[in-house]
């Protein structure tokens, strides 16, 4: 049931982008509340708090309801570019820089307008994406060491083929 409205949403998205702008980059449509799933894992996009303290780490978890540490609401800046902003901390998803040097590392961090917290969606297919981060070109991905996984969320080279790299937007 989840796949079929995801594709629903999606579906939705593309024929709202053919329709309204050439862009295929352009998300303008998707605007709203939504709970982010990775497609290989079916584990949602999830910003940690442990003993119902804030954490900064972004992780793959399993999904709860209503888990508002797992609900991302999505911003758009009209160019194609989004900004996710966890519902429960109010911060932004965000790939680490340290000393202006791109970092793996994706965490839930104040909204500030860098470029490292805007986001591209890219390699569209049927429900699923990826998504882009703007400074870094790098895609969001739940990492997988060895064919195990992980629940880190990293950012990591973008590849269209890995599954742990595609994401499916749930509404809330």
């Amino acid at each position: 049931m989840r796949r079929v409205l995801a594709f629903l949403v999606m579906s939705l998205f593309t024929v709202g982008v053919v329709a309204a702008t050439p862009s295929p980059a352009s998300a303008d449509t998707l605007q709203g509340i939504y709970k982010l799933v990775n497609d290989r894992s079916d584990k949602c996009l999830d910003q940690s708090w442990t003993g119902g303290t804030e954490d900064k780490n972004v992780q793959a978890y399993v999904c709860s309801n209503p888990g508002t540490n797992q609900q991302w609401k999505w911003v758009t800046t009209g160019d194609g570019r989004i900004y996710f902003i966890n519902v429960r901390s109010n911060k932004c998803l965000d790939q680490s820089y340290s000393g202006g040097t791109a970092d793996r590392e994706v965490i839930a961090y104040p909204c500030n307008g860098n470029a490292n917290q805007y986001w591209r969606l890219v390699n569209l297919s049927g429900s699923t994406f990826s998504l882009q981060n703007t400074r870094s070109g790098q895609c969001l991905d739940q990492s997988w060491s060895g064919g195990t996984e992980d629940r880190a969320v990293i950012a990591y080279a973008c590849d269209g083929s890995k599954l742990n790299q595609k994401w499916i937007a749930l509404t809330v």
